[in-house]
C-alpha cells in the first residue's frame, strides 16, 4: 500500500470509530434523560431501591398486556401496510393497544400507590413534583397553556 492509501484507511478507521463514540454516546444521554433517572437522582437510596422493586415487580405482571400491545402493534403495522385499508381491523387493533395501554397503565397506578404508601412525606413530596413535571413536559409546557395562550381552566 503506498502512503496516501494508508493515511487514508487510517483517517477513515479513526472517523469510523468517532461515529461510533457518538452514537454511544447519544443513546446513553438519551437513557439518562427518562423521567426514572431524573427521579431516581432525587431521592434517597432506601427510596430507590423501593421505587426500583415496586416497578420491576409491576412490569412482571404486565407481562400478558405488554405482549398484548405488541401483538396489536403488529397487526396495526399489516393493516397500514396492507395494499387495501380494512377500517374494522384497524378498529380491531387499536381496541386491542388502548386496552392494554388501559391494563399497563392500572398496574403503574396501583404499584405507585403501593410504593408511596411506604415512603415518607418527604419522598413523597419529591415524587409528587416529579410527576407534575413529567405531565407538563409531555403537553409542551403547563397544561393549558399551549402557544402562549392564557390557561382556561
Amino acid at each position: 500500500m503506498t502512503k496516501a492509501v494508508k493515511i487514508i484507511f487510517t483517517v477513515s478507521i479513526l472517523l469510523n470509530l468517532l461515529l461510533v463514540g457518538a452514537f454511544a454516546g447519544l443513546a446513553l444521554k438519551h437513557r439518562s434523560h427518562q423521567p426514572w433517572h431524573e427521579v431516581k437522582n432525587e431521592m434517597a437510596p432506601e427510596t430507590q431501591h423501593l421505587m426500583a422493586k415496586a416497578y420491576q415487580d409491576s412490569r412482571r405482571e404486565m407481562g400478558v398486556a405488554i405482549k398484548d400491545m405488541r401483538k396489536g402493534r403488529d397487526d396495526l403495522v399489516k393493516i397500514m401496510s396492507a395494499e387495501e385499508f380494512d377500517p374494522e381491523a384497524y378498529d380491531v387493533a387499536m381496541a386491542k393497544i388502548v386496552k392494554a395501554r388501559a391494563e399497563m397503565g392500572a398496574k403503574r397506578m396501583e404499584a405507585t400507590k403501593e410504593m408511596a404508601a411506604q415512603l415518607p412525606q418527604s419522598e413523597r413530596k419529591k415524587l409528587a413534583q416529579k410527576f407534575k413535571r413529567f405531565g407538563d413536559r409531555k403537553h409542551g409546557g403547563r397544561r393549558g397553556d399551549h402557544k402562549g395562550k392564557e390557561r382556561t381552566e
